[in-house]
């Protein structure tokens, strides 16, 4: 999978699920990260776009095991943030664990909850 950015891009984290989807996580500096697919509701946003080459976003992404983009979503709010690995659960949610310097990446307690139809 290449992005097409003249930004930094860094894939920090990769996990295959049974079927053969790849999903990876990372940060971002790109104003123009391709977000695509997923259901998120505009009305409650992952994250919001970088502003600058020092300002850096979460990314989760999917592709089908064939190489073909499922879903690329940012993910943090509008704090700089990294995402630093990924897991999944039994029942196929995405986990990621990271930093931010704000309060918008999910966190545990209170952490924004995606139902699974949503990343699919």
């Amino acid at each position: 999978m290449y992005f097409d950015s003249a930004a930094s891009d860094t894939v920090s984290g990769i996990t295959v699920d049974t079927a053969g989807h790849v999903y990876a996580t990372g940060w971002t500096t790109n104003p123009n990260f391709p977000a695509v697919g997923g259901r998120v509701a505009a009305a409650t946003p992952l994250g919001s776009s970088p502003t600058s080459n020092t300002d850096q976003r979460s990314f989760v992404i999917k592709v089908d095991p064939d190489g073909a983009m499922i879903f690329a979503v940012l993910v943090g709010g509008s704090a700089v943030s990294n995402a630093q690995a990924i897991a999944l659960t039994a029942r196929g949610q995405i986990r990621i664990s990271g930093s931010s310097a704000g309060a918008g990446f999910p966190s545990t307690a209170g952490a924004y909850d995606v139902a699974d139809s949503q990343w699919s």
